[in-house]
């Protein structure tokens, strides 16, 4: 995640890096490039995790989406907007739609019906998995 642009009640915006090429991450991948940006894709989950945290106090986990549509063959080398309007909360879940845009404002792709869990709980265990400096 490069940064986040601003958040709300009622979503959340960031700016995305792209990922590194399908062979700095695997040593024999089937395509020489990314169909669908995974950097972007979970930059978008942690951005709902980040959501949760600042809007409902407690961590989050994706537990799934209705349906991923895709207009563009492939992802920006340059990285996308991400942005997420949360549709529904309830004591321990969320739902949102997420836009995938260029810097231009072109829609990239959109999922709809993101699903997650919240629960206090899960603030140990992200903690635990800290990177230490």
């Amino acid at each position: 995640m490069k940064r986040v642009v601003g958040w709300s009640e009622e979503g959340i915006v960031a700016e995305s890096a792209a990922a590194p090429a399908a062979t700095g991450w695997m040593r024999q991948p089937l395509r020489a490039g990314w169909i669908t940006d995974p950097l972007v894709i979970d930059g978008a989950f942690q951005l709902m995790i980040l959501w949760c945290f600042e809007a409902r106090g407690q961590g989050s986990l994706p537990t799934g989406a209705t349906k991923y549509r895709q207009f563009v063959r492939a992802f920006p080398q340059a990285g996308a907007r991400i942005r997420i309007h949360v549709s529904e909360v309830s004591e321990h879940a969320a739902a949102a739609a997420i836009e995938f845009v260029d810097h231009a404002g072109k829609l990239l792709a959109r999922m709809d019906g993101y699903q997650c869990v919240m629960d206090a709980s899960l603030e140990g265990a992200f903690a635990a998995n800290e990177l230490v400096e």
